[in-house]
């Protein structure tokens, strides 16, 4: 069947199941590396109600300790869950830690939106974002909404190392930051990047616009307090703060570093004559950069490679590195026989790069092959010093998988999250939901997976959005449901409109 995630540059942020349901076909997730196979984990869990506190977070029950873990399948314990709801759609798109263990998130909504029992706004005018800011305890400590005339999606949050958070958006009419309204100049999307300060204060916005097309989809802090920002652009590039770049004609994936007042420091672009995107950003703590994304109708040069198109009209992933500088430092193309999108990219602790996405058939540069014949997810860590010890997981059922949940701990361990429907294994463990639902699985450095688990909100739909590692090895998550969802032996009710709610989750480090 066809696959709407992967609609050509749709938003990397909003991308879900294809919602059909059905087979039950068994297929296996495989973690590969050129020692051996490594593999293991994920089930679905059950049942027990939650109240929700006045703080906005669900309390944790008896799933407040990781007594009685024994294994990699085994039901995680939560140390607190967050509901966020109301009339409408409600949809946590991504999250970040600050150093203080601070948890911030960014989302959309259309309607009203409450954060656990706290109501934020009671309608939006359209699609609006809002921000939020909790303790490391799940305390909402303020929240934020930004809206206007038409359209805006949040797509990529992050802190700095002073405890701000940024945000990039996507502006498909007006939208107001205090007294600076920003409006979009041509037909398709503009973007905003923004800044609050701990207290949730506006500190700056800027915005992106084009005669065509500038949007953006991910962020990411600089050692030195740079922001890296990832997106595509047709025609040419401007900011409103004064600098611009003159595109090529086609749509450009690219990836640009900006100053503390918006100013450019430097920008690197593709050049066709195919067509790009750049979904994903991570610098690494020497100030590296990796991007991701993918491009078709084809060849791109990026970072002074040129890549060719692998598949005739499929997509091409490609992940490529720069310094500090924006000197170019590596360029790898995953083109195959099917379509390859590469969607998140981050780096571990060593350096050492990684990225997720999704694919058909096989990935390019890699021996990954889909296991299900369809739509599978992947991810992929590159050992920069040992490239033997480079290693690769595919995870596929019956219908399409989609991945954008990616992050790595303090001690290089990794988590991934991808959304599914079908059946499948992954070592000793299963998942299986008709219906759209997600897993969420925990490797270690090596890709030995510590823990697995799937989540269904049957008869309805659910999703995994994005992932997050405090400092305790926690793993923070947001995604979004459409049914009664349990995390964690916590069950959150469904929406009371048959759209979508969203949850914010913490779960307890592995012992």
């Amino acid at each position: 069947m066809d696959n709407p995630a992967f609609d050509e540059y749709a938003s990397a942020a909003s991308a879900t199941s294809d919602g059909s349901t059905g087979s039950t076909t068994s297929a296996t997730a495989t973690t590969s590396t050129t020692s051996g196979t490594a593999t293991s984990a994920a089930t679905a869990s059950t049942t027990s109600t939650t109240s929700e506190s006045a703080s906005g977070s669900v309390s944790s029950g008896s799933s407040t300790s990781t007594t009685g873990f024994d294994g990699p399948c085994d039901q995680r314990s939560v140390d607190w869950l967050v509901r966020v709801h109301g009339s409408g759609s409600q949809h946590l798109e991504n999250v970040a830690i600050a150093e203080d263990g601070d948890v911030g998130v960014l989302g959309t909504f259309n309607g009203a939106l409450r954060i656990g029992d706290q109501e934020v706004a009671t309608e939006s005018l359209g699609n609006d974002v809002f921000i939020a800011r909790f303790s490391p305890d799940g305390i909402l400590k303020w929240q934020r909404t930004y809206g206007g005339v038409g359209s805006q999606t949040g797509e990529g949050v992050a802190f700095d190392s002073q405890g701000n958070l940024v945000f990039v958006l996507n502006n498909g009419g007006s939208v107001a930051f205090g007294n600076d309204t920003k409006t979009k100049q041509g037909m398709a999307p503009d973007s905003v990047v923004a800044r609050v300060d701990p207290s949730g204060e506006l500190l700056s916005a800027w915005a992106l616009s084009s005669a065509d097309w500038a949007v953006l989809y991910d962020v990411a802090v600089a050692p030195d307090g740079g922001l890296l920002i990832a997106g595509a652009f047709n025609d040419t590039l401007s900011a409103d703060v004064g600098w611009s770049e003159v595109g090529i004609g086609n749509r450009s994936a690219f990836i640009a570093k900006l100053d503390g007042a918006g100013e450019r420091v430097w920008l690197r672009r593709s050049e066709g004559p195919g067509t790009s995107v750049a979904y994903g950003v991570d610098v690494s703590g020497a100030g590296e950069v990796v991007f991701t994304g993918f491009f078709v109708d084809g060849a791109i040069t990026i970072a002074g490679t040129l890549l060719a198109v692998a598949n005739g009209d499929g997509d091409n992933a490609f992940v490529a590195r720069v310094d500090k500088d924006n000197a170019p430092v590596g360029v790898e193309a995953f083109g195959g026989a099917g379509s390859q999108r590469a969607t998140e990219a981050v780096y571990d602790p060593n350096g050492n790069y990684v990225v997720a996405g999704e694919f058909v058939q096989a990935l390019g540069g890699t021996d990954l092959v889909t296991e299900s014949g369809k739509v599978d997810a992947f991810i992929y860590k590159t050992d920069v010093a040992d490239m033997n010890s480079s290693w690769g997981t595919v995870a596929g059922a019956a219908d399409a998988e989609h991945s954008e949940a990616l992050a790595a701990a303090a001690d290089a361990s990794l988590a991934w999250g991808a959304d599914f429907a079908g059946a499948f294994a992954v070592g000793e463990c299963d998942v299986a939901s008709d219906n759209p639902a997600f897993f969420i699985v925990e490797s270690d450095p090596a890709g030995l997976i510590t823990w697995a688990q799937g989540y269904s909100a049957a008869p309805g739909d659910a999703g995994v959005e994005n992932l997050a590692f405090d400092g305790d090895a926690s793993l923070v998550a947001v995604g979004w449901h459409t049914d009664a969802l349990t995390i964690g032996g916590e069950t959150l009710p469904g929406p009371a409109d048959a759209k979508d709610d969203s949850f914010l989750v913490r779960f307890a480090a592995l012992p």
